[in-house]
């Protein structure tokens, strides 16, 4: 294990309350990201068009330009309103998926169904650009709000030469899909200044101005650490964050990389490791484990699970003693598991496999499995 000794170990059936989750959803993540209220009263992100283009040699690929960082990765899907064009089209109020991400404020989608009849350079130049809106699940939440907040520790790493990405690359677990440093090794940080990095650190991603992820974070510059939640009982002992070089209008160009094939000398990169969210809060041991798909909008989730707390505490009522223990704590993986680098154990060794550990703990004490479906 290459895992800091300077955090604490590792729990894997720490559990985490409803409550908590609600804050993390209805509140962290809306400060974040600006969440808005759909018409359905649902909190969703939402961002206004100003200008549409059509991207040569794409019958039905369509460029998006937005107002301000429009927070979207490859693969979400989002809803187009307000463009007259798609609305004839019959195209409006359909869900796109992002085909690629080219800026905070610019991407692309792909116009829907084989019968579309759309001029796309009519687009061009509408007067009503309209909104772009999408649902926010644990594939947004995971990465802008749960591992800022988890952060123990946060170090930038500057390519300057092929000799620092060999020393890079002979310190990692594993350069193919663990890409943690196993020992120290001295490389320059975003200023050319070489220091001495602790074994524990993983390569989270590349910093660019075209990164569309944790762009708010960045935009924070050396100001960033107060969106860390830890402390000396995390084994945090970086007191601030490492200042920037050049402007502050920066990304990361991946929520996670998971090798080196992509990394090049020049690049700038971040390397954290940090805690479970779950351990921020210490509220014991889960009494029910949750499998869920993180696509899921993160709200349809919550109130699934507010529902199951509802029927268990319904069904506990003759019985006053069995509810005593006050609110349920569950087991999501997304909370309960490091995302800073994850660490689950190996199929060989099913037994020891952390799923497992917490369904035996579950079983043990009586609680329940809950299946999460999106329908």
């Amino acid at each position: 294990r290459c895992e800091p000794s300077r955090l604490p170990v590792f729990e894997p059936l720490r559990g985490i309350t409803i409550g908590r989750l609600q804050c993390l959803v209805n509140e962290q993540s809306r400060e974040v990201l600006g969440m808005v209220p759909d018409p359905s009263g649902r909190q969703c992100l939402r961002s206004k068009v100003t200008a549409l283009a059509a991207v040569a040699g794409q019958s039905k690929r369509l460029q998006v330009t937005t107002e301000a960082d429009h927070h979207l990765y490859v693969r979400d899907r989002v809803q187009v309103s307000g463009v007259s064009p798609l609305l004839a089209a019959g195209q409006e109020g359909r869900e796109y998926e992002v085909m690629s991400v080219l800026a905070g404020n610019r991407f692309e989608i792909e116009l829907s169904g084989d019968d579309i009849e759309v001029d796309i350079l009519s687009l061009q130049g509408s007067d009503t650009m309209g909104y772009i809106s999408a649902q926010v699940n644990m594939y947004k939440i995971a990465p802008e709000v749960v591992i800022p907040s988890t952060i123990v520790e946060e170090r930038l790493v500057l390519l300057e030469d092929e000799e620092h990405l060999s020393i890079l690359r002979a310190a990692m677990v594993d350069a193919s899909q663990d890409l943690t440093l196993k020992h120290s090794v001295f490389l320059p940080d975003a200023h050319g200044h070489i220091r001495q990095l602790e074994p524990g650190l993983t390569v989270h991603g590349r910093l660019s101005p075209q990164g569309p992820v944790r762009r708010a974070y960045w935009r924070a510059g050396g100001e960033r650490h107060a969106r860390w939640l830890t402390s000396e009982v995390h084994g945090r002992t970086q007191g601030v964050a490492e200042e920037l070089r050049g402007g502050l209008d920066m990304g990361e160009l991946e929520d996670r990389l998971w090798n080196l094939d992509a990394v090049a000398v020049g690049d700038l990169l971040v390397l954290r490791c940090g805690v479970s969210y779950a351990e921020l809060y210490d509220d014991g041991h889960a009494d029910d484990f949750v499998s869920h798909w993180w696509g899921e909008p993160s709200v349809d989730l919550l109130t699934t699970l507010q529902r199951h707390d509802a029927d268990v505490a319904a069904a506990a009522r003759p019985c006053p003693s069995s509810s005593s223990r006050g609110p349920r704590r569950k087991w999501v993986c997304t909370l309960c598991v490091r995302q800073h680098r994850v660490e689950l154990g190996s199929w060989e060794d099913w037994e020891r496999f952390v799923f497992n550990q917490v369904l035996q703990h579950v079983k043990a004490i009586g609680g329940q499995v809950l299946v999460a479906l999106d329908t």
